[in-house]
């Protein structure tokens, strides 16, 4: 019995649980079917004995029924025989498999058995040494077509995924001024000239998924497998007439939709896109809408179009679909934020720096974003005039060797456009420290358990690098206050929390362009960053040099 057991375990080691195969027994003798019923303890081994079939006609019903694994059935039976049976369940169930049983030792019938598909053929009556023989051998038979099956599946798979991973690269470039590098050189948007605009027009629809990188989890980060998932998911929308459909490799949070609808129905479906793709995922969806247009040349302003009104929408936790011609600019005039602000923040950081924090979230309202409901293109107008005005301040740059003043705006602008308020605060946190101290670190030694807090942070971030990290959520785990964590580690370490995960991401980023095959847009996204944009500038704060310069002076293709 153990050859049942051992085959049993091969077929379910791969899916890490107990497969259940269903066996049915066709035979018109109620003493054969009582005896096979008996003689082995079916569930022990993974095995369901159906309810036995007392003829031809009652089997093939329980086949079209149950759907079994496999099928053990008699050559004469009333209404239609066993060789008649077998050809049927082949035609319609090709991965059944059938054992013949007969009191009848005719050559005649093995071989019209085996023609019509049959595995085996035994001779009643069954011993119980003959039963484990037989059902070990259809258990490595179904082990063996389950293979297969999974081999074609992969194949089929990886197909897929390159197929769209080739659809992104290549659409990509209708949203980037930038060169798109490729083996045959480089390709630019006017490749797609030409694209048949159908009559009425087309839209641009772009969504925008919050916090993406603790869904990739769920893909065990396989940017490519996640991609080509979430398109499925979109076009399976069958209320939107798609045209085009890909995942911005440049921002891959963005899912690009060209679709042929009319103004009036756009919004209204783009709702039930969302809805969709909010169960889906379980993360804030952002939906952007262009207005219509009736040329290619357009496309790339339509994109734009759908990515302003996507600034456009409330720093919130909701889920929202904003309309390029509804959204209103109630943007003030940067000259007025610029003045207003300034002549504050620089009062307090000449007289009383110790309130700079307090003043940034409390009087200016940095702390109170979501409450006040502001426009994300709103938040980073305040934050760029405070930035700036707080970096102009600074005595001293020693830890901007690497992460300048230009890298922490554009942090703090990339962060508000993904609407990760713990990272902003984390950002904006690293700035206020550098202003209140001049980046001039005490020399006060750090206690012996701030020490082993700050190890153990460097520890949790040498670990989970490519999750989502912040000042905030560091702190919150080790239970200490985010400025004064900021700068026991600093002190400790030498650089900032921020500049250290971004070390991190980057020296790993280097490894991986090491591989061959190996997608820069692919790497930026297994190391934390799913704005490549993002990633590049800062891999060149770090290696002087761009992602791709670096992975052609390792020669891999």
């Amino acid at each position: 019995m153990s050859y049942i057991m051992e085959a049993a375990d091969k077929q379910t080691a791969d899916c890490g649980k107990k497969e259940i195969y269903r066996l049915l027994i066709a035979d018109d003798e109620f003493w054969v079917r009582d005896e096979l019923s008996d003689m082995l303890e079916w569930e022990r081994y993974g095995i369901s004995f159906l309810t036995p079939a007392e003829d031809g006609e009652d089997a093939w019903e329980k086949v079209e029924s149950e759907k079994p694994d496999i099928l053990i059935t008699d050559v004469n039976m009333p209404f239609i025989n066993g060789v008649e049976l077998v050809r049927r369940v082949k035609k319609n169930y090709p991965d059944t498999v059938v054992i013949m049983l007969s009191g009848y030792n005719d050559f005649e019938y093995v071989k019209e058995s085996l023609l019509a598909g049959a595995m085996d053929y035994i001779m009643k009556p069954i011993s119980k040494m003959q039963m484990i023989q037989v059902m070990t051998k259809a258990l490595e038979r179904i082990n063996e077509q389950i293979s297969i099956r999974r081999d074609k599946e992969v194949e089929h798979s990886r197909f897929l995924k390159a197929a769209s991973s080739l659809n992104d690269r290549e659409y990509s470039a209708l949203v980037t001024n930038e060169k798109i590098h490729r083996n045959d050189g480089f390709l630019r948007p006017s490749t797609f000239a030409g694209m048949k605009i159908p009559e009425g027009g087309f839209a641009t629809i772009l969504v925008k998924i919050h916090g993406l990188a603790s869904f990739a989890e769920m893909f065990n980060y396989d940017m490519s497998l996640l991609s080509y998932t979430i398109k499925q998911r979109i076009e399976e929308c069958s209320e939107l007439n798609i045209l085009m459909v890909y995942n911005n490799i440049y921002s891959t949070s963005e899912y690009v939709i060209i679709v042929n609808e009319k103004r009036e129905v756009l919004k209204e479906k783009a709702y039930y896109l969302l809805l969709s793709l909010k169960e889906f995922t379980g993360k804030i969806i952002s939906i952007g809408l262009s207005d219509i247009s009736f040329s290619e040349s357009d496309l790339y302003t339509s994109y734009k179009s759908a990515k302003n009104s996507l600034l456009m929408r409330e720093f919130s936790d909701g889920s929202v679909v904003n309309a390029s011609w509804d959204v209103l600019n109630d943007l003030p005039k940067e000259e007025e934020i610029s003045n207003e602000m300034r002549r504050g923040l620089e009062e307090v950081l000449r007289n009383r720096p110790q309130d700079l924090k307090d003043y940034l979230m409390d009087q200016i309202g940095l702390g109170h974003i979501k409450e006040q409901k502001i426009t994300i293109k709103r938040v980073q107008t305040i934050l760029r005039m405070v930035a700036l005005t707080l970096l102009a301040n600074v005595r001293s740059a020693s830890d901007t060797e690497n992460i300048g003043p230009e890298d922490m705006v554009n942090a703090l602008v990339h962060a508000s456009e993904n609407m990760e308020y713990e990272e902003l605060m984390s950002e904006l946190e690293l700035i206020i420290d550098n202003c209140v101290e001049g980046v001039s670190v005490s020399e006060e030694p750090v206690a012996g358990s701030g020490k082993k807090t700050v190890q153990e942070v460097a520890q949790y971030i040498e670990d989970h690098f490519f999750e989502p990290l912040s000042l905030s959520l560091l702190s919150e785990k080790y239970h200490m206050e985010s400025t004064y964590l900021s700068r026991l580690f600093r002190r400790e370490t030498g650089m900032t929390i921020m500049n250290s995960i971004a070390f991190r991401r980057i020296e790993r980023a280097k490894e991986l362009m090491g591989e061959k095959n190996s997608s820069l847009t692919d790497i930026s996204f297994r190391v934390g960053y799913d704005d490549y944009n993002y990633f590049n500038r800062v891999f060149r704060k770090f290696e002087g040099c761009s992602p791709r310069d670096y992975k052609d002076r390792l020669g891999v293709k």
